[in-house]
């Protein structure tokens, strides 16, 4: 697929979104803000990553570049971070080793890591659904069927609010009665999120041919801000959380339209739409490293500038990215970071 700028600028929102939910604005209160925000932020992550999906099959070769793509930056990352806390606690962690397998949401050494492993299973279980249905297409009966099986999904994710529901690995690490942890790569969530993957597939010639409306975007904002200012309902994936279901697709298809419509408003506002499009191109680096440095940050500010909270996470939530985005760079330029971070056809392409 041709770059398109849309989607870029999408990404680059969605990752905004990302760094503002694990930023002490938002996680500091609960409030409507976070109810808003994670009622659309991470099913419009799963929605663009299946426009990239192509039809084809599954063969080992597959399975390996999606695992270079997906799954290497995630265990390069997480097993760096636990070989420097073992030396520099003199002391290795075998629960930790494990939770870096285990790859859930709760068990991922830095939380937002938990997409990566999860969407490696996600491309996966699509790529040989896509062999038996062709769902490139748009029709009533596969849109009406991805959507039922999203409710049934949502439906049951309070099943797995619990870890103790038999799962010997998690309660040997972590004891009985903890919450939370779910199924390995977040297995149970794939009800839900593998049909935004897929609806994101199945819409994708409509998005790289995005056109703004002013009736549907008006419309989409009707709806997405009448059901929050009427209902306090949202979604937490990693919490296993998903509210009324009705009102909660209604939020999430409205949010991502939204998002789309003002990244199409936003391609004629010149340096506004090159900072986003950056941001959306580096969006994985960001979601990788945006979390220790923001959350590390917010609390030697907050120490010494108790009376200036708001601006202290601020400060905090773009230090992070800019951090990120160093990070990015550098690797981009360094040879041996690239074959570690990087895909292999991009590393040869440096």
């Amino acid at each position: 697929m041709m770059r398109n700028i849309t989607i870029d600028i999408a990404k680059g929102i969605g990752i905004l979104t990302v760094v503002l939910c694990h930023n002490w604005i938002l996680y500091h209160d609960r409030g409507e803000l976070s109810r808003v925000v994670f009622s659309f932020h991470m099913p419009l992550f799963f929605f663009i990553s299946g426009l990239f999906l192509k039809k084809s099959n599954l063969t080992y070769k597959t399975i390996v570049n999606k695992a270079d793509t997906i799954l290497k930056p995630y265990f390069v990352v997480s097993l760096l971070v636990l070989l420097f806390t073992s030396i520099a606690q003199q002391k290795f962690n075998i629960a930790a080793l494990i939770s870096v397998f285990y790859a859930s949401g709760a068990t991922a050494i830095w939380t937002p890591l938990w997409f990566l492993p999860h969407l490696f299973i996600i491309v996966i279980t699509a790529t040989i659904l896509t062999q038996w249905v062709d769902l490139s297409l748009f029709s009533w009966p596969k849109l009406i069927g991805l959507l039922l099986i999203m409710a049934i999904g949502a439906s049951q994710l309070s099943l797995f609010r619990q870890a103790n529901f038999g799962l010997p690995l998690v309660n040997y690490v972590y004891g009985e009665g903890n919450f939370n942890y779910g199924l390995p790569f977040n297995l149970d969530l794939i009800l839900v999120t593998m049909p935004l993957y897929l609806l994101g597939h199945m819409f994708a010639n409509q998005i790289l041919n995005f056109k703004f409306n002013w009736i549907y975007t008006i419309l989409a904002g009707a709806v997405f801000v009448g059901l929050h200012y009427f209902y306090n309902q949202t979604i937490e994936l990693n919490d296993r959380q998903f509210d009324n279901v009705l009102i909660c697709f209604m939020q999430i298809f409205s949010g991502i339209y939204l998002v789309f419509a003002a990244s199409s408003l936003l391609q004629s506002v010149k340096y506004i739409s090159s900072i986003l499009a950056h941001l959306g191109a580096a969006s994985l680096f960001i979601l990788i490293f945006h979390f220790s440095v923001q959350h590390k940050l917010t609390g030697i500010l907050q120490y010494y500038f108790p009376t200036y909270l708001m601006l202290d996470a601020y400060v905090s939530l773009i230090a992070s990215v800019i951090f990120s985005l160093i990070v990015w760079y550098f690797v981009k330029r360094n040879a041996m970071l690239s074959r570690l971070l990087l895909p292999i056809a991009k590393t040869r392409a440096v």
